[in-house]
């Protein structure tokens, strides 16, 4: 018997998660398409076996013909951050994010309904406030005053939640791996005895099942997930110490010493200390998902790849 191959429409694919869930996507039999802004950023995609249609990701209306008849569109589009992240940076960001949103759901809007795909919108567990048994889980509200990048993630879940587009909302843990902030600032600075700890737990997720749930989610009915929230993190919330103790170790350095919130928000940013830390419980939605397991139930089994992949143990 004959099955139609599901189509994946990934917006921000040239990205550190976007090329993880293209080379997820394609193991699992998807076909992928990508949106590309360059012929630079179409190569890198088209190597990695995606299709791409080039377009500016701020005028959705010249490509959403593209994205027709595809079963979900995953939104990873992220501008580039600064190296410091103060209040006015997110602000601004937050004020892109949301003119792409209400463009993109306009453009879906001029789908007919029945060639519409479900919209994937991906943000962080900072949006959300504990729910009724004092958790960050896929029943929490949302938080009504700022914390991390909540003021980016909140209004434009609004935007999408008011527009009627059918929509599955994921909130996801620090994401790490070899790749973005850990492979080019993180670990070289912890490599340098640069890098201080500066929090208690954080709430991860490696970047290859992060990935894979974001296409877990992609592939259930479309009707079941329609309106719904997951919330992706592995199944151990880390001690910040544990956590770059144990980096230390497997790269052979001194174990990174202490330094107070306060001062590391003066420097590197309070939304970037808030986002990285998560004192709260949390409910992962990891064990809702039919047949998923993550590969790196723990980031003891992922760190190690994460730094054997970018050269530190050898």
């Amino acid at each position: 018997m004959l099955t139609t191959q599901k189509t994946l429409i990934v917006l921000g694919g040239s990205g550190f998660i976007g090329r993880h869930v293209i080379q997820e996507a394609l193991k699992a039999g998807w076909k992928v398409k990508a949106l590309v802004r360059s012929a630079r950023s179409a190569n890198g995609v088209s190597a990695l076996g995606s299709m791409t249609f080039q377009g500016n990701a701020e005028r959705p209306n010249e490509w959403i013909r593209e994205t027709e008849g595809a079963s979900a569109i995953l939104d990873l589009i992220q501008p580039k951050l600064p190296a410091r992240v103060g209040r006015k940076q997110v602000l601004q960001i937050s004020m892109q994010r949301q003119k792409f949103a209400s463009a993109l759901v306009g453009a879906l809007r001029s789908l007919n309904a029945d060639q519409r795909p479900i919209l994937i919108s991906v943000s962080g567990v900072d949006d959300l406030a504990p729910d009724q048994d004092g958790c960050l889980s896929a029943n929490s509200p949302l938080r009504t005053k700022d914390y991390g990048f909540s003021p980016i993630g909140i209004p434009v879940r609004t935007i999408i939640g008011k527009s009627g587009i059918g929509t599955a909302f994921v909130s996801l843990g620090t994401v790490y791996g070899p790749g973005k902030a850990f492979a080019e600032t993180i670990f070289p600075k912890l490599a340098k005895g640069k890098w201080k700890n500066f929090g208690d737990r954080m709430a991860l997720i490696h970047v290859e099942d992060a990935a894979r749930g974001l296409i877990k989610v992609a592939d259930s009915d479309s009707s079941r997930v329609a309106g719904r929230s997951f919330v992706l993190t592995d199944n151990c919330p880390a001690e910040m110490s544990a956590f770059f103790g144990l980096s230390a170790e497997c790269m052979s350095v001194t174990p990174p010493g202490r330094i107070p919130r306060w001062l590391a928000s003066i420097v590197a940013g309070r939304p970037i200390v808030e986002t990285m830390l998560c004192d709260l419980p949390i409910k992962s939605s990891v064990h809702d998902l039919p047949d998923f397991q993550l590969r790196y139930p723990t980031y003891r089994e992922g760190l190690p790849a994460v730094l054997a992949k970018l050269g530190y143990i050898r």
